[in-house]
């Protein structure tokens, strides 16, 4: 399906403020990633919503099972050229103005590898396409089994940057939890999970 995306109805020009970006991500053994956003914004100027653009690799991981609590949404996938999972989320018959929040669901699915030597887990937990600055952000990821807390690498920054993410986390070995505290985030700053696994760590990918 192809959607019309135009910029002047949603928030593509932004005209609106982010306060929070909360992420919840549970994986399981499968190395699914199910993911939960909790958005926080503040419309300045009358909008009709805005957009969520996921970004998908084919043959390394998908994007499934998408949904939006209490808003009204849209799905497309491959818009301007780039491989995306785009959700357009709004009403074009409502107009909104001030706080609203936003409540994201869906599964980033990962396929088999071809390393017989490890597993990974690389995951993006900030997307560096967003259209405002961020003004606080917890994140966090729980996983099936144990890790090696010395593997954990957080990049940060616009989009292909590989510096490391000026950010404080913290990493529970008795519940599996990684959980990232952020403020103050600039606009185009990405947050990536990078974890080296074991081989045979996801089971049945």
């Amino acid at each position: 399906m192809t959607l019309s995306l135009p910029a002047f109805a949603f928030g593509e020009s932004a005209g609106y403020t982010t306060n929070r970006f909360d992420v919840n991500v549970d994986v399981t053994d499968s190395h699914v990633c199910k993911v939960e956003e909790t958005i926080k914004v503040n419309f300045k100027e009358a909008k009709h919503g805005i957009f969520r653009y996921i970004p998908y690799e084919p043959g390394i991981y998908t994007v499934k099972k998408i949904d939006v609590d209490g808003d009204p949404y849209e799905v497309s996938s491959e818009y301007d050229n780039s491989w995306n999972q785009i959700i357009k989320i709004g009403d074009a018959d409502r107009v909104l103005k001030g706080k609203h929040t936003y409540n994201i669901r869906y599964n980033i699915v990962g396929y088999e590898d071809k390393d017989s030597e490890k597993d990974y887990l690389s995951l993006d937990l900030l997307p560096t396409g967003w259209d405002t600055s961020i003004q606080a952000s917890t994140i966090k990821v729980k996983l099936p089994k144990a890790i090696d807390a010395d593997t954990i690498q957080l990049y940060g920054g616009r989009y292909g940057s590989t510096g490391k993410a000026e950010v404080e986390y913290n990493y529970d070995e008795k519940k599996n939890v990684i959980t990232i505290n952020a403020k103050k985030l600039p606009k185009g700053y990405g947050i990536t999970l990078s974890v080296e696994l074991p081989e045979g760590y996801w089971e049945n990918p």
